[in-house]
Formats: structure tokens, sequence, C-alpha cells
């Protein structure tokens, strides 16, 4: 049986499975910056990173593989919303 000190010591400690609220939101950001879209230009598959080209349109976030498909979108939308 534990004593006082050591069963508050026990209560203290934390599974290191259960990460605090900030971490589990990183993760989860982390996560969604690695999945993958499709370019709706190209067709190609893009990865949601920081650094991607992106536009938004009606509350919609489009990711595309390289500026030039960003702008071909952003000329002619409707060509190329299905």
């Amino acid at each position: 049986m534990l004593n006082k000190e050591a069963r508050q010591n026990h209560s203290q400690m934390q599974d290191p499975n259960d990460k605090p609220k900030a971490a589990k939101e990183k993760a989860a950001e982390e996560k969604a910056a690695k999945e993958k879209v499709t370019d709706p230009v190209c067709g190609m598959d893009v990865t949601t990173s920081a650094g991607a080209e992106r536009l938004e349109r009606s509350g919609h976030v489009y990711y595309f593989c390289s500026a030039e498909c960003r702008e071909q979108y952003e000329a002619s939308p409707d060509d190329f919303d299905g």
C-alpha cells in the first residue's frame, strides 16, 4: 500500500499518451498539413502544407501544385468547379 505522499505523487503523474490539449491540437494541425488533395486545374496530388499554393473561394480552400495552376483557376474558376 502506498503512503500518502506516494499516492499524491502517483496521482500527479501523467500518462504519456494523455497529451495536453494544445499538443493534441498541434498534432491535428500537423496531420492536416500532410493531407493530400487534388489540384482542381491539373489533377495532380498536392500536400496541404503551410507553404502550398492556395486560394479561398466561397468558403472553400483550394490547393494548387504551382502558382501557374492557381492563376489559371483564378482567371476562370467556373471552368474547374465541378
